[in-house]
């Protein structure tokens, strides 16, 4: 299994653009990857995206939670 940070879609607001290519440079959309996976001699069974929910209840909102209790203890 490969997790991989990528672009969902070609028309994407000027922030979100900007602050990718401060961070991530590299990124790149879901097909490119596919064939980097490819080139590397490795065959993808096949993927998915994982919906908008899980990223706030299961990434975001617990990691909101622990810096808040970070930011109290430090």
């Amino acid at each position: 299994m490969v997790s991989e940070l990528s672009w969902l879609r070609e028309n994407r607001p000027r922030e979100m653009e900007e602050f990718w290519g401060s961070n991530y440079p590299s990124m790149k959309g879901i097909g490119d990857n596919i064939k980097i996976i490819e080139k590397s001699g490795y065959l993808p069974a096949g993927h998915f995206i994982i919906p908008e929910k899980g990223w706030w209840q299961d990434y975001y909102n617990p990691l909101m939670k622990r810096i808040n209790e970070l930011r109290k203890k430090y």
